[in-house]
């Protein structure tokens, strides 16, 4: 098994190149896929716990947490707290408790570090190889078989594959970029403290821009794996797993 995690800053075209890699790899590709592991890890949903991630980056949104999770308890599902108080209480829906966390502040900032690696640990157990986007895979799996890829470009160009992306204007786009930059800062301090900028956290780093384009980081990965790749048959050697979890 190898692996390929992407990752750098936001708009530099970790899902583009992702996808790209995963063709020419015919590797598995994993982006939303890990999002929905964590979710059932931790019991909740998944609008839960994406609430949960981008909470990292804004104290009031996590005191707004808070006010969500006491209302909660008394039957105030589904209001909007940032306005402030609702008019009248939102019965919840029945048994709902008793299945999702449907709530940021009803996951525990333990349990949400903890599901981040059990969750890394998991892609690693399937022993496939796979390419994974973003999730934060250059600190979670750390091994010499996983080549942890940093993308970089120019605050316009990522605006720019930002409002392609999304469909939007350039002003909504650089909100955008501009919110998650700070948002990924915060997260990664959070789980590992450590900084998504930071360029020694990868095995290779990428500035894209007029000169280095998309398929030109796509070819470049694809035959470092290649040259990389043991010439022996898949089923004699070891996993990746293994590898990570020797016997004693």
């Amino acid at each position: 098994m190898y692996a390929v995690t992407l990752g750098g800053q936001a708009g530099a075209g970790a899902p583009e190149i992702g996808s790209m890699l995963s063709k020419t790899l015919d590797a598995r590709y994993v982006e939303l896929l890990a999002l929905r592991r964590l979710s059932r890890q931790l019991g909740a949903s998944v609008r839960a716990v994406t609430k949960k991630e981008l909470a990292f980056a804004s104290k009031k949104d996590r005191f707004v947490q808070k006010l969500e999770l006491v209302f909660s308890q008394f039957g105030w599902y589904g209001a909007d707290f940032s306005m402030g108080m609702p008019p009248y209480p939102l019965l919840e829906e029945e048994g709902a408790p008793g299945r999702l966390k449907e709530l940021p502040g009803q996951i525990s900032d333990k349990q949400y570090i903890q599901g981040i690696y059990d969750v890394a640990k998991t892609f690693v157990e399937d022993d496939q190889d796979l390419v994974l986007v973003k999730r934060a895979g250059c600190i979670t799996i750390d091994h010499p078989q996983v080549f942890h890829i940093g993308l970089f470009a120019p605050k316009d160009f990522r605006v720019a594959r930002m409002a392609n992306r999304l469909q939007v204007g350039a002003g909504e786009a650089d909100e955008i970029v501009t919110g998650l930059e700070h948002a990924r800062s915060a997260w990664f301090a959070k789980i590992a403290d450590a900084d998504p900028m930071d360029r020694s956290l990868y095995s290779d780093v990428f500035e894209l821009g007029s000169d280095t384009t998309d398929d030109y980081v796509a070819s470049a990965v694809s035959s470092e794996i290649e040259r990389h790749r043991p010439a022996v048959p898949d089923d004699s050697y070891d996993s990746l797993y293994t590898l990570l979890n020797p016997r004693p």
